[in-house]
């Protein structure tokens, strides 16, 4: 990987964006398309998990957001 996102524990995951059908702020603005959540999330991880990339979750660590999934080409 050549970075890491770092999300804050103050993060909500813009819960009146989701009300109105939206993604979260962050994976609507994200410039590579690399943010996903939800049912998409399932999907492109086990659409790369097929491409060989190996899928796995850092633990969290001070002021960041747990549940983040991370894939690495093998």
């Amino acid at each position: 990987m050549d970075w890491i996102p770092i999300w804050s524990t103050k993060c909500v995951k813009c819960p009146a964006r989701r009300a109105d059908g939206d993604e979260p702020y962050c994976v609507y603005n994200c410039p590579h398309k690399a943010l996903f959540m939800g049912e998409q999330a399932a999907a492109e991880m086990e659409r790369l998990r097929q491409e060989g990339y190996r899928i796995y979750q850092l633990g969290s660590v001070e002021n960041t957001k747990d549940g983040i999934i991370y894939a690495d080409k093998q």
